[in-house]
This record gives structure tokens, C-alpha cells and sequence, in this order.
């Protein structure tokens, strides 16, 4: 079959996928007459907008967490502060640059580790046309930072620069955290406590700060149903809204999802570490899907670490489980938000979570090789 042949070329499926979907998006909004910008606008930069406006707060002795999308470590508060006199449009164009251009070179440094057969037309299509990286850079979030600090510290010789990397990822939010599991699991110990003492030392100076961060995130917990969750909790509950919406149900904020992700959650990377620890294979890689379905509120940017994945899938062998996983990495790029648009229908973005189940279910299941992870 046409399409189980093209499953079993990761990285040339994905573009097609979404040069299809951009194209056909385009001729929609040709025949029905809609705005082409209103396809990929995800609102104003609303995060760049608040972090900026909590970085002036803390210049001037007031709380950050005052200020309502601030959710990250008060460390991620240096990257804006020497900006807030600038003018925020000036400000957000520089920051749009850094971000994408650190999303970008981390993929490199990724695809020069796997030395996946990707050529620079393909990367930057990669880049330009998925929806996460849109996202990304259309709010204003760190993520791409933090991309560039994990890429660092699954790829980068070095292990001095990997500790670095992976200590500044955390300090600016907080999900990273889950790349600990590998160090402890594979006794290395001394970039476990490089990491460690790096948080300690850069956290200390910020004080209470750090108290008021603990709080936030207990108030961030009970948000973990949205139409952008990407995680496994929004995974179903767009699930449960896809099959239910027609008769009037809603699974918005509904107690059992985030029991469920967490569940599947912790079957799914338990299975992946047994996986690891029979086959061995990309230890480190393994776990970078994971950081986009932690049982929480996942925003659509986090998506990036579920796509890149696609790298690691071209040395897979032929099997369902690559189609799988292909088809999954896939759908996490799949751009929701401008087919709610077009549509009026929220019910697109149950296909991104949807993705991300699908990427780690294929990597979960079991194999006899360490090209199967």
C-alpha cells in the first residue's frame, strides 16, 4: 500500500504531511473566502507579553506571580529583564529570532548526533510548517530555549556543557526535570549532581521567589483540560469530547482525565525504560516525547519534543511499530488551531494529543532490538 510505504520514510512522510495540510488549508481559505492570516495567527504574544510585564514587576520590587500567564522558575525572569526599557515590539522581534534560531540549532545538534539523512531544505520545511514551532514563536515562550538547553544535553560531547544545558532547561521551566530519570537510572552520578548543585546555586539568590513559584504550580495543577492540552490528560479528554461532544457532553475539567494521564503516563515510560534497559539504544532521546505528555496542562510549543523524534524513527526497522510512531509525530504537527478556525470546531485538537499517544505507545512496545527505540 501507497501509504504504509511512505509510514516507513519518517522524515519524508512528515513533510509531505504538512506540506499537504498547509496547501490544503490555503485553497479552504480561497473557496470560503476566510482571511489566509487568520490560518496561523494563535493570538497576540500573550506569554512574551506577560513574562515581559513580570520581569518589570520584579525590577521593581514587586512579585512576578502577580502577573497572570507568569508559571515558570523565577531564574527565567533574567532573560527578559535587560529588555523591559525597550520598546515590546522591538523586544518581542528580537526575542521571536532568539527563540526560533535556538529551536533551529538545536535540531541540528540533534540530527548531527543521530546522523539522521535530513538536508537543510528538509530542516527548515521541518521547522517553518508545524504547528508547535508556530506556536512557539507566534506566543513568545521560552521553549525554545529550552529546547536548545535539552538538545545540549542529549547531544553535546561534552559533559561539562550537557550538565549546563540541562540545569538551564529546568530553571526555565520546569518539565525538564523528567531527563533526571536517565542519570539516575544509568549512574551518572556526577552529572546528577553537576545538575543538581546548578540548581541549588542559581535558584538561592531568587529566595521566597522560589516559595511563590511552589504555589503557582499548585494552582497551574487544576488546569488540565483545555482544547490545547497536548499531554496525556488532554489526550482524554478530547478523546472523550470527540466521541461525546454530539450529545451535549463536555470533558472540560473533569477529575478522572488527569488520574488517567498519569496512569498511562507512568505505564507507558516504564515500559520504554524496560525497553532501554534490555535493548540499550538512545538512552537519552527516549525520554524527549515524554516531556510533552506529562499529566498536565501541556500548551501546544511543548509539541516540539514529540516531533523531533522523527529523527530518531529513520533508523527504525520496518514494522507496524514505525508506522505507528511516524504517524504519531505526525499528528502531533497537525495544525489544529487553524482547522478549529476554519471549522468553528474545537474537536481538531484532539488530533495533537492524539499524536503524542500514538509516538509513545510504538515506543513501548516490545522488540528484540535496540533500533526499536
Amino acid at each position: 500500500m501507497p501509504i504504509k510505504r511512505a509510514l516507513e520514510t519518517p522524515i519524508s512522510f512528515l513533510i509531505q504531511f504538512l506540506v499537504l495540510q498547509v496547501s490544503a488549508l490555503l485553497l479552504a481559505c480561497v473557496f470560503l473566502s476566510r482571511p489566509l492570516e487568520l490560518l496561523f495567527t494563535y493570538d497576540k504574544p500573550m506569554d512574551f507579553i506577560d513574562f515581559l510585564q513580570a520581569s518589570a514587576a520584579w525590577l521593581k520590587g514587586q512579585n512576578p506571580y502577580d502577573t497572570k500567564r507568569f508559571v515558570t522558575p523565577p531564574f527565567s525572569l533574567l532573560v527578559l529583564a535587560p529588555w523591559v526599557k525597550v520598546h515590546p515590539v522591538i523586544t518581542f522581534r528580537i526575542f521571536a529570532l532568539v527563540n526560533f534560531g535556538c529551536f533551529a540549532y538545536g535540531l541540528h545538534l540533534l540530527r548531527r548526533k543521530l546522523t539522521a539523512p535530513l538536508d537543510n531544505r528538509s530542516l527548515w520545511l521541518l521547522i517553518t510548517l508545524s504547528y508547535p514551532t508556530l506556536f512557539l514563536i507566534q506566543r513568545g515562550n521560552f521553549d525554545g530555549l529550552v529546547f536548545l538547553g535539552v538538545a545540549l544535553f542529549v547531544a553535546h560531547p561534552k559533559e561539562a556543557v550537557r550538565t549546563l544545558g540541562l540545569a538551564v532547561a529546568i530553571l526555565l521551566k520546569l518539565y525538564p526535570a523528567l531527563l533526571l530519570l536517565p542519570l539516575v537510572l544509568q549512574k551518572r552520578f556526577r552529572e546528577l549532581g553537576g545538575v543538581l548543585l546548578l540548581l541549588a546555586v542559581l535558584s538561592i539568590p531568587f529566595g521566597a521567589l522560589n516559595l511563590d513559584f511552589l504555589d503557582m504550580l499548585k494552582l497551574r495543577g487544576t488546569r488540565y483540560a483545555s482544547s490545547e492540552n497536548f499531554s496525556l490528560t488532554g489526550f482524554y479528554s478530547g478523546l472523550v469530547d470527540l466521541v461525546l461532544a454530539p450529545f451535549g457532553f463536555s470533558a472540560e475539567n473533569h477529575a478522572i482525565f488527569p488520574l488517567l494521564g498519569l496512569l498511562t503516563f507512568t505505564v507507558l515510560l516504564a515500559l520504554v525504560v524496560r525497553k532501554l534497559i534490555r535493548t540499550g539504544g538512545n538512552r537519552d532521546m527516549a525520554y524527549l516525547p515524554f516531556l510533552m505528555l506529562v499529566p498536565a496542562q501541556v500548551f501546544p510549543y511543548v509539541g516540539i519534543f514529540g516531533i523531533v523524534y522523527i529523527l530518531q524513527l529513520e533508523s527504525w526497522e520496518n514494522s507496524t511499530a514505525k508506522r505507528t510512531a511516524v504517524l504519531g509525530a505526525s499528528l502531533i504537527a497537525f495544525h489544529a488551531t487553524a482547522w478549529n478556525q476554519l471549522t468553528d470546531s474545537s474537536l481538531w485538537h484532539a488530533v495533537n494529543p492524539l499524536g503524542g499517544f500514538l509516538l509513545a505507545t510504538a515506543m513501548a512496545w516490545p522488540s528484540k532490538t535496540s533500533r526499536q527505540i
